[in-house]
């Protein structure tokens, strides 16, 4: 039996957390560019993506410091426009709970165009 987690990616752009519609977001194993791509969605007027299932390890399999991690990391890819591209690596997606990625866009500086954010998410120490 396969386990699965959910994911979905909220978009949003200042402090007043104004949703970002018509974001191409895309969620895969790795960022590596050859990467199985697992979603490619676009945010919706709320600034969401539909909710995504990721495949994940089961519980049981992360029962000792041996044994698998009880999650998946994704890496996720959310460009538009009018923001600059940002990239978050090792986002932790675990069986049979909703995760929600934030994104606040930045817009795009005239002077520079349109640079990738890059970030990373630390592995929790479970």
């Amino acid at each position: 039996m396969e386990n699965f987690g959910t994911l979905t990616v909220y978009a949003y752009t200042s402090d007043a957390r104004l949703p970002v519609e018509g974001a191409r977001v895309t969620i895969r194993r790795s960022c590596d560019e050859n990467a199985e791509i697992l979603a490619d969605a676009v945010t919706d007027r709320s600034g969401y993506i539909p909710p995504t299932r990721i495949p994940t390890s089961a519980p049981s399999q992360s029962q000792s410091p041996d044994q698998a991690t009880p999650f998946t990391t994704v890496c996720i890819r959310i460009s538009h426009p009018a923001y600059e591209t940002e990239q978050t690596s090792g986002v932790q997606v675990f069986p049979n709970i909703i995760t929600v990625q934030n994104f606040r866009m930045v817009p795009i500086n005239p002077m520079y165009g349109d640079e990738t954010l890059e970030f990373d998410t630390p592995e929790q120490n479970l």
